[in-house]
C-alpha cells in the first residue's frame, strides 16, 4: 500500500538540482507532466489503447516518487553504480510501490520512459536549457535511444513516428520543432 504520507511530499521535492535554469521544478510537477504526455502518447503507440493504459497511467504518477525519500539523483550519475539502483529500490520498496513496474521490458514501461525523457527535454526548453548544450544533447540522445530500445524489445509496435507527433504538439514554438526535428 503507498505511504501516503510521504508520498503527499512531492511537491517540495526539486528536480534538476546541478542545472541552473530559469525556475526549479517539483517532482509533482514533473511527475503529472508525464502523466499528460503518456495520456497522449500511448493511444498513439499502442492499439488498442485500452491493452495497459491504466497501468502505464498509474506507472507515470509514480514512476519517481521514491525521489522523495532519496533525491532526484541525476542520471549521469545513476549510470555509474549498481548501488543507485538498488538505493532506488529500496525507496519505491519504502513507498510501498511495487517493483514489478519499475522495470524494463514492458510496453507501459518503455511509453512512460519515453514520456519521462520527452518531458525533461520540454522542462529544460522552457526553463533555458537550451543554453546548457551539454545537458541538452545529452537528454535529445536519451530520447533518441529509448526509442530504439523500444523498438528494438517491441518491434510490432511503429514509436518513432508517433512519439515525435505528439511531442511536435506540445509547444508551437518553431525553435522546439527543429529541435526535434534534429532527433529524426
Amino acid at each position: 500500500m503507498l505511504n501516503l504520507e510521504l508520498a503527499l511530499r512531492a511537491p517540495d521535492v526539486k528536480r534538476w538540482t546541478i542545472v541552473s535554469l530559469s525556475r526549479q521544478q517539483s517532482l509533482a510537477e514533473h511527475q503529472y507532466r508525464v502523466w499528460l504526455i503518456v495520456r497522449e502518447l500511448y493511444p498513439a503507440i499502442v492499439t488498442p489503447h485500452k491493452f495497459d493504459l491504466e497501468l502505464a497511467l498509474e506507472l507515470a504518477l509514480t514512476h519517481d516518487l521514491h525521489e522523495v525519500l532519496c533525491g532526484d539523483i541525476p542520471s549521469t550519475i545513476k549510470g555509474t553504480s549498481r548501488a543507485f539502483g538498488a538505493l532506488e529500490d529500496g525507496a519505491r520498496i519504502q513507498m510501498g510501490l511495487p517493483l514489478l513496474l519499475y522495470h524494463e521490458g514492458t510496453v507501459p514501461y518503455y511509453v512512460v520512459k519515453i514520456a519521462d525523457i520527452a518531458e525533461g527535454l520540454l522542462f529544460l526548453f522552457q526553463a533555458g536549457g537550451l543554453d546548457r548544450p551539454t545537458v541538452w544533447n545529452y537528454s535529445k540522445e536519451k530520447l533518441h535511444g529509448m526509442i530504439q530500445t523500444a523498438q528494438a524489445s517491441h518491434g510490432s509496435l511503429k514509436w518513432g513516428g508517433p512519439t515525435f507527433a505528439v511531442l511536435g504538439r506540445m509547444v508551437t514554438d518553431p525553435r522546439w520543432l527543429e529541435a526535434l526535428g534534429e532527433l529524426l
